[in-house]
């Protein structure tokens, strides 16, 4: 999970609290999804396509993730890891 929270100032003309990337695993092969739609409530970001459609929350208090894809469920805690 790469998480970009934006300013607060970034609100003037966006209503995107910041941009989310998920990096996924499934049957052997990687891919990323990335949501460019995220509302914040307290300490959670709330996953939006941009449709509009729900797809999900990251919480950065306890590191947990759900996503809906069309894959199924993605659900499960995250670790820090220190950049390079």
């Amino acid at each position: 999970v790469q998480l970009n929270e934006y300013r607060w100032w970034v609100d003037l003309w966006d209503k995107s609290y910041g941009n989310l990337y998920v990096e996924i695993q499934k049957s052997g092969t990687f891919g990323t999804l990335y949501y460019s739609d995220l509302r914040k409530v307290d300490s959670r970001f709330f996953l939006f396509h941009h449709t509009g459609e729900y797809k999900g929350f990251y919480s950065r208090l306890s590191g947990t993730l759900e996503v809906h894809t069309d894959q199924g469920l993605i659900q499960g805690k995250c670790v820090r890891i220190e950049k390079f």
